[in-house]
This record gives structure tokens, C-alpha cells and sequence, in this order.
């Protein structure tokens, strides 16, 4: 049965890549792939000896740092795969067509987790082949180690987890009585993330006074290799450890407890007595149905919490903003904060590197965040009319100009990603009461930035929301329609041209703010001898906001004379 299953894998990779070859195509799949690889071969290989002449100290010296980080880093994922509330989604998802075929046929449960443990390994053999690319030690002959290790952790992680998902769906189905056998885990898990927290709190003087991101990782390190967390998270390190091993011999000393992990977490999921496949079969059944694509993601049940109340009459506007902050939940959620939280962590440390104390770390992290969801928020939260685009009849059905949908399209987001700027600079603002600069500031310079960010951000992050929407409307078969979301190194191409382009119309918009705001800030200053923050920020927000008026003006127009064939259907 293994065999038959390998060769259903092989005969829809198969397939998949037929299908992504015929659609080269078209020029936009074309473009995008050139640019793709281009983008790969920058960015793995020119840039590889660039890594090799000046590591990254976090990977250097700190190395035992990072790995202890990263293991406390999975102790919480397995932690929060037990205690949070259930997504709606089954223990495990199968398409409509494995629950026609593979379900009907004389196949065991355990044969079926087979098939999904199989599927899963294709995501986690390209995910190792990205991170070999990319942390390959000396030449590519010895990068075979970081390939195998960072297999084995990423099965590891895909077994775990579906592991947890089985078990808690055994567990509900027993009522009760499953209830009472869940305390054996939470007891464990709790217990072990209990014993870690305690350790770091025990020593958060000694961690919040060091000099910098590697005193403080090697601090880190001392405290979860030492004692009964260091007993806890022995084989989370040694996991981790194995992927960033520099040589055959490092690797192979390394390599038994991470297999004995593997072993245990593969033995602990074939032997799950879960009865999956009612809610599978319901689940695929009823994914198949929506009309989005087979990218959505099923609601969760329940009533979703209105943001405020809609009255009956007002501005068509507020009604967008009203349905648009309800959805916000599939994509503002826990799992994309969750996502997220790595990326800022780790640009907090990059940006920290010349930084003395915990508190500089905190304030810099908190603006490493602010800037991204600033820069990238606005192409990760998209509860506007990218999304409503794939429902383009019914919003031409409805006696309302296209102005105003495109202004209630972008309130949402754009009112959203303001909140989560203004509580980050915020943040960074306190914390950086701590911080002792190389030049002294006062208290009311400190608060005079932080306003002025605060004010510019509106504007900043309404002009790129603007500028989404509006290439969504004049070049809808370039943008990702609906909730669906197409892979492949042609889509990333595309969606490098299409970043490239907003980028270009951005600067473009900023021109006049800028211009304005050092004008008025010249005028403040000839006249007082005060160099002006606050003043010139808005001045910036409110010209940005007038053009962000008039795009909107102008691609309501588009809208209004866009037919419903241009939107091209989800993949």
C-alpha cells in the first residue's frame, strides 16, 4: 500500500508541475519566473560568500544562544498546540477527491496516516532544501547534513503536531472521560514550560543587564542548559542543534536523540485511535462547495463579535468598514501573529547588535515592528477589495459608485494597522525611557518623534492600501483574488514585480508629502530656531491623504467601467 500511495504523490507533483509549466505561457507566469530565479540566485549563491566572509554573530558566538531560543520557541508551539480553542479545521484534512477514492477503498486508518505523513514530507523537503541553501557550511558536497537535519526537524515538528491534533480529537470524542485523560499531557507540557519560565524569570536581572544580543544569548544559554531546564529542553536543543552542525562527524555525534524524537512522535500518531474521517469527509466536502477556490480557509463556528452597531442608514462607506473589520479575524489571527513574532524577533536582534541593554532590545524590537507592519501590513492584511474583488457581479449589482466601495474597501485595513503602529511606537516610546542614547534626549524630543510617527503612519499606510487596490482594479489577473493564494518561484516572481511597481508609485506619493513637511518644517524652524517634528508629520499625513482622495476618485471610475470577465478565476 506504501507503494500505491508514493505513486498517487508522485503522479500529483506530476501533475502540479504540468500545470505550472503550461501557464508559463502567459507573460505575467513568464516575467515572474525570470525574475524568481533571479531573485535565488542573488540571494542564495552571490550573497553565500558575502555569509561565509561576515557570519552573523547570532549564529557565531551565540550559537548555543540561538539554539536554546529556538528550543524554548518549540516548548511554547507545543504548549499552545494543546491549550488553544479548536480552529473548526479536522485532526486531519484530505481533498474531496482522497475522501472519494481513499476512503471508499480497503484502506486502514493507519494506512491513511501514512498517506498524510507522506504528503506532508514533500513541504518539509523543500523547506530543508531552502534552509540548506541558505546555511550550508563550506561547499554544497557538505551540505547533505543540513538537508538531513533540517529534515528530521521539520518531520519531527509536522509529526508532533498532528500527533496533538489526533489526540485532542480523540480526547473530544470521548466527552468527559477524554477530558479527564487530557490532564496526563497538559500536566507534562505545563509542567515543562513551568520549570523553563521559572528559570528565566529567576535571572531576568541578569538578563535585562546585557551588554548586547551575544552576552545575552550566551546568558540565555547558561540559564536552559543548566538545572532542571536544562533537563527539559536536552533533546529540544539537541533537535534544534542538529540542522546547524558544521561537519559530517558533528552531525552524526548529534544525531540520536533527534532520531529517538522522530521515532517516538512517528509511533505516537500511527497508533492514534482518532475516528477522523466523518469530520474529513464533512470538512472536504464542504470546502469543496465555496465558490472562492481551494485556498480557503474554513470559518470558525460560532457568532463572530461585531465591531459596533450598523445603523440602518449612513454612508455606504461604513458599512464596508463594518463587514471588513468582521473578517479581519481570518487574517489578523493568532497564527499570523504567531508567524510574525520570529521575523520581528529576529530583525529586533539584527537591528540591536550595537545596543547595551535589554531595554534597548525591547525598544528596538517594538520598532522593528512598528516599520513592518508600516511596510508590509499592508500587503499581508487584505480585507478589501482584493478580497471582494472575486464578488465583482454583485458589487456592480448594487447602486453605488465605485469611489465610494474602493473608500470603504480600504478603511478597515488601514484603521487596523494604525492601531497596531500606534501601540508598538508607543511601546518603543517607554521603553526607550531606559535607553541612554549617544546624545542626550529629553523627554520632550522623545514624545515630539513618537508623535510624529504616530501622525505619519496614517498616512503612509492609507497610500499603500490606496495603491493595492487600485492595481487590483486596473490589473486584476496580476493580483491574488479572493482568500485563494497560488504558489510557485513564477508567483513569487510576480509578486516581486508587482512589489517593485508599488514601490516606485510610492515614492512617487511621498515626493509632495515630503516636500510639504520640509517647507513647513524650514518655516518653523527660520522663524523659532526649533527644529519642528510634529507640525511637518502631519503636514505629510495630510497630503498624502488628499492624494490617496483623488487615486480613489480615479479608480472608482475603473471600477465603475471594469468588466466581470477581466477577474480572472481562482486557481
Amino acid at each position: 500500500m506504501i507503494g500505491a500511495f508514493v505513486y498517487l504523490a508522485v503522479c500529483s507533483i506530476r501533475n502540479r508541475v504540468r500545470v505550472r509549466l503550461k501557464r508559463l505561457r502567459e507573460p505575467r507566469y513568464l516575467g515572474g519566473l525570470v525574475v524568481g530565479v533571479l531573485y535565488f540566485y542573488f540571494f542564495f549563491f552571490r550573497s553565500r560568500r558575502v555569509r561565509q566572509e561576515r557570519p552573523m554573530p547570532i549564529l557565531g558566538e551565540g550559537r548555543g544562544g540561538f539554539e536554546s531560543f529556538a528550543a524554548v520557541g518549540l516548548l511554547v508551539a507545543a504548549a499552545l498546540a494543546w491549550v488553544l480553542p479548536a480552529s473548526g479545521r479536522p485532526a486531519l484534512t484530505f481533498s474531496r477527491a482522497d475522501v472519494q477514492f481513499l476512503f471508499t477503498a480497503p484502506v486502514t486508518r493507519r494506512q491513511l496516516i501514512h498517506y498524510k505523513i507522506l504528503r506532508s514530507q514533500l513541504g518539509a523537503v523543500i523547506g530543508s532544501a531552502v534552509m540548506t541553501m541558505f546555511f550550508r557550511a563550506g561547499n554544497a558536497a557538505n551540505g547533505w547534513f543540513v538537508f538531513a537535519g533540517s529534515l528530521i526537524l521539520m518531520t519531527t515538528i509536522n509529526l508532533h503536531l498532528m500527533g496533538v491534533s489526533l489526540r485532542r480529537h480523540s480526547l473530544s470524542e470521548h466527552g468527559r472521560t477524554g477530558l479527564r485523560r487530557l490532564w496526563l499531557p497538559l500536566l507534562l507540557v505545563g509542567g515543562a514550560s513551568a520549570i523553563v519560565a521559572g528559570a528565566i524569570a529567576g535571572n531576568w536581572t541578569a538578563l535585562s543587564q546585557a551588554a548586547g544580543p551575544v552576552p545575552l544569548l550566551k546568558e540565555f544559554e547558561s540559564i536552559t542548559t543548566s538545572g532542571l531546564s536544562g533537563l527539559v529542553l536536552f533533546p529540544l536543543i539537541a533537535l534544534v542543534h542538529l540542522p546547524l552542525t558544521r561537519t559530517g562527524m558533528e552531525f552524526l555525534s548529534a544525531l540520536p536523540v533527534p532520531l529517538v524524537l522522530l521515532a517516538g512522535n512517528y509511533l505516537w500518531v500511527i497508533r492514534s485511535d482518532a475516528a477522523f474521517e466523518e469530520t474529513s469527509a464533512r470538512f472536504a466536502e464542504t470546502n469543496a462547495q465555496r465558490p472562492a477556490g481551494p485556498g480557503t480557509v474554513m470559518p470558525v463556528p460560532g457568532r463572530r463579535v461585531e465591531p459596533f452597531r450598523l445603523r440602518p442608514r449612513g454612508r455606504v462607506e461604513v458599512a464596508f468598514l463594518w463587514k471588513n473589520l468582521i473578517l479581519i479575524g481570518r487574517f489578523a489571527s493568532p497564527a499570523m501573529f504567531l508567524r510574525i513574532l520570529p521575523i520581528v524577533l529576529v530583525g529586533g536582534f539584527i537591528l540591536a547588535q550595537s545596543l547595551r541593554t535589554f531595554a534597548e532590545l525591547l525598544a528596538g524590537v517594538c520598532a522593528m515592528g512598528a516599520a513592518g507592519a508600516v511596510l508590509l501590513g499592508p500587503q499581508m492584511i487584505r480585507n478589501d477589495l482584493r478580497q471582494d474583488l472575486a464578488q465583482l457581479g454583485i458589487l456592480k449589482g448594487w447602486p453605488i459608485r465605485g469611489a465610494a466601495v474602493i473608500r470603504g474597501e480600504v478603511l478597515a485595513p488601514t484603521a487596523v494597522l494604525t492601531a497596531i503602529v500606534w501601540l508598538l511606537v508607543g511601546a518603543a516610546g517607554l521603553l526607550a525611557g531606559a535607553v541612554s542614547f549617544e546624545t542626550p534626549m529629553s523627554l520632550l524630543s522623545r514624545v515630539s518623534y513618537a508623535t510624529g510617527a504616530m501622525l505619519l503612519a496614517p498616512g503612509v499606510i492609507l497610500a499603500q492600501v490606496v495603491i493595492h487596490n487600485g492595481i487590483a482594479v486596473m490589473f486584476p489577473a496580476w493580483v491574488e483574488v479572493g482568500p485563494s493564494r497560488a504558489r510557485g518561484v513564477d508567483v513569487m516572481g510576480q509578486r516581486l514585480l508587482l512589489m517593485g511597481a508599488l514601490l516606485v508609485v510610492l515614492v512617487v506619493a511621498l515626493l509632495p508629502a515630503a516636500i510639504a513637511a520640509v517647507a513647513i518644517g524650514w518655516s518653523i524652524y527660520t522663524v523659532t530656531g526649533v527644529t519642528p517634528v510634529i507640525v511637518p508629520a502631519a503636514a505629510a499625513t495630510c497630503v498624502l491623504i488628499v492624494e490617496s482622495l483623488v487615486a480613489m476618485e480615479a479608480a472608482g471610475g475603473l471600477l465603475d467601467r471594469m468588466d466581470v470577465a477581466a477577474v480572472p478565476p481562482a486557481e
